[in-house]
C-alpha cells in the first residue's frame, strides 16, 4: 500500500486513506489485536505496509467511532465491545434499513424481492431447537438479509453506511460466547420479508424495529455469558 515517488494526487491520497481505515477497521473488529494491548503507529504501519500518515487518518476516525482509545503520542488501544458498542451497532443498522426500505417504497422490484426470499430461505435451518447449527454460515446468511433490505433502496452510500458498521464482526464476537440462541430470531426475519414483501410499511417499520431490540437483547445475554465485555 506504499505510494511510489510518482503518487501524489490528492485523489489518490483520499483513497489510501479510506482504504487503510476500512482495513484497519476489519482487523480491530476480527480482534487481530487484542484489547488492552498497546497498539503503535509503527506496528499497525508495518501490518499493513503504509505511510504512518494514513495510520494516523484511521486511528483518529477509529477512535471517534469509540473502538481504539488514544493512550499516548503515537499509541492507541482497542476499546473492548461491551453491550453500549453493541446495542449502537444494532441500532445503527436498524436505521439504515428504515430508511432504505422507506426509499424504495412502491419501486421494489421482482427480482430484489426474489433475492430476500432466497436469502431468507438459506438462513432459516441455521437455527434449530434455540441453537446455531453453523454460527459462521449463520453470520454470512444473516449479513446477507439485512444487507438486502439494504439494497433495496438501490442507493450505494446507505450500503456503504450499513457495510462500515461491519455488523457481521460484532456480531461474531457478542454471540460466540455461547451457543445458545433463540428460534424467534429466524421468526423476526420471516415478519420483516413477509412485511415488505406485501408491501405494508407500518408492518415492515415495526418488525424491524422489534428485531432491533431481540437482536441487543440477545447481545446482552451473550455479553453477560463473556463477562460483559470482548
Amino acid at each position: 500500500m506504499r505510494k511510489s515517488a510518482g503518487e501524489r494526487s490528492d485523489v489518490f491520497d483520499a483513497g489510501i486513506d479510506e482504504v487503510i481505515y476500512r482495513e484497519l477497521r476489519q482487523r480491530i473488529l476480527d480482534r487481530r489485536y487484542q484489547p488492552g494491548r498497546p497498539l503503535s503507529v509503527a506496528e499497525v504501519a508495518g501490518d499493513l505496509q503504509a505511510e504512518p500518515a494514513p495510520i494516523y487518518y484511521a486511528l483518529a476516525k477509529l477512535a471517534g467511532e469509540a473502538l481504539v482509545s488514544r493512550v499516548g503520542v503515537d499509541t492507541h488501544e482497542l476499546v473492548p465491545i461491551d453491550v453500549i458498542a453493541a446495542e449502537a451497532t444494532f441500532d445503527a443498522r436498524c436505521a439504515i434499513e428504515l430508511g432504505a426500505v422507506e426509499i424504495s417504497r412502491q419501486r421494489t422490484t421482482t427480482t430484489q424481492i426474489e433475492e430476500l426470499r432466497r436469502r431468507l430461505t438459506g438462513m432459516l435451518p441455521l437455527i434449530r431447537a434455540d441453537r446455531f447449527v453453523d454460527f459462521e454460515r449463520y453470520l454470512d446468511a444473516n449479513n446477507a438479509f439485512h444487507e438486502q433490505v439494504v439494497r433495496l433502496a438501490d442507493n450505494e452510500a446507505l450500503l456503504i453506511a450499513y457495510r462500515r458498521l461491519a455488523v457481521r464482526a460484532v456480531m461474531a464476537h457478542t454471540l460466540r460466547a455461547t451457543n445458545r440462541t433463540s428460534n424467534a430470531m429466524l421468526d423476526d426475519h420471516v415478519r420483516i420479508a413477509d412485511a415488505i414483501i406485501s408491501g405494508d410499511m407500518q408492518e415492515t417499520r415495526s418488525a424491524l424495529l422489534d428485531h432491533c431490540e431481540h437482536a441487543k437483547a440477545r447481545a446482552r445475554i451473550a455479553l453477560a455469558a463473556a463477562g460483559g465485555t470482548i
